[in-house]
């Protein structure tokens, strides 16, 4: 029997638009619950693991996080592409993201037309010329070609070879970095080349090591996975606003006190009685998780007091036998945090 479908967010296009659109090109059938912003309130502490919305309810059981929703509706209904294009499919849909980052925080506030212009020839056209360039020659992402079962086979039997450029700092490359090393995966040394093909955008990065070792768990674990990772960038999001604000010392504290405690009781309840993320078996997003909290206590020594289970898990992950080299070791050590001096 076909899953029931419920999407439950504000009466507005926004992150929904995108799986609404989805749905109906598909014809899959599924409730469309939309509601107003003074509704909120009594809504939210019915939403499951983040209390945010969209929030996709299959058979009664809720995904949230758009992009986790948008990925688990892509394996279930064959959008995503075969094993090796789910990492090229990831790549442009983070570059979405990455746009509609830029774009959301500019059509919030009020702007002459100077600045508008400004941000249309600066930004805007710039942007999409990447995506025209992607297109070229295409009808769809993935136009209509497929690898060939072979192929797939061929390029899965031998070990790859990795370089990860970027920064000499820590920031996005660090997880993709405790991966590499915990799992012993490291051929030389964020772009990571597999062979000398290039792949870019971390979260496209993480998901495709995930995938090409065993660390994304299930089919079905797959979609829980992706929900905590994209937490994790939520609140790896608001540490990066708070970092390269220019009210940096005028806002920590508030940020600290006020923010980080909501948003790590969140994680707490997660890791609550479990090893790591999936219990016993550990993940992608367990690297980047267990980087976030390395670096939000560098921001405050004192954030994970009064949470037991991030405490536990942080100090069982930074002490897995793979990586007390590289965690000891001095360019790790010398690494600068962010790419300012502010931490």
């Amino acid at each position: 029997m076909a899953p029931l479908y419920k999407l439950s967010y504000f009466d507005v296009r926004g992150l929904s638009e995108p799986i609404r659109l989805l749905f109906h090109d598909q014809k899959i059938e599924f409730i469309d619950h939309r509601f107003d912003r003074n509704e909120w309130p009594k809504i939210k502490p019915t939403i499951g693991m983040f209390g945010q919305v969209p929030c996709l309810y299959e058979n009664g059981n809720p995904i949230v996080q758009s992009g986790a929703i948008m990925r688990h509706l892509g394996r279930r209904f064959d959008l995503y592409g075969n094993a090796d294009e789910m990492t090229y499919v990831d790549e442009i849909y983070e570059g979405i993201c990455d746009l509609k980052r830029k774009y959301a925080p500019f059509i919030y506030t009020e702007h002459s037309e100077e600045e508008v212009e400004k941000f249309t020839k600066e930004v805007l056209l710039v942007e999409l010329q990447k995506f025209e360039n992607l297109l070229k020659g295409k009808k769809y992402i993935l136009n209509d070609k497929c690898l060939s079962n072979s192929l797939k086979v061929a390029i899965l039997a031998k070990m790859p070879l990795y370089k990860l450029v970027y920064f000499d700092i820590r920031g996005l490359a660090e997880p993709i970095r405790l991966l590499l090393h915990d799992q012993r995966l490291f051929g030389q040394v964020p772009c990571l080349y597999e062979d000398d093909q290039p792949i870019v955008q971390s979260g496209a990065i993480m998901r495709h090591l995930g995938r090409r070792f065993g660390l994304y768990g299930n089919a079905e674990e797959m979609t829980y996975v992706d929900q905590i990772y994209e937490g994790v960038v939520d609140l790896r999001l608001k540490y990066a606003r708070l970092i390269y604000s220019d009210s940096f010392h005028d806002s920590k504290g508030k940020f600290v006190n006020e923010v980080l405690p909501d948003e790590l009781a969140k994680f707490e309840k997660i890791l609550t009685r479990k090893k790591y993320i999936l219990d016993d078996e550990i993940t992608f997003a367990d690297y980047a998780l267990a980087e976030l909290l390395d670096v939000l206590l560098i921001l405050s020594s004192t954030c994970l007091e009064n949470f037991t289970a991030l405490t536990i898990y942080h100090s069982r992950f930074m002490n897995r036998p793979n990586l007390k080299r590289y965690l000891s070791s001095d360019i790790r050590k010398n690494a600068k945090i962010n790419g300012n001096d502010n931490k």
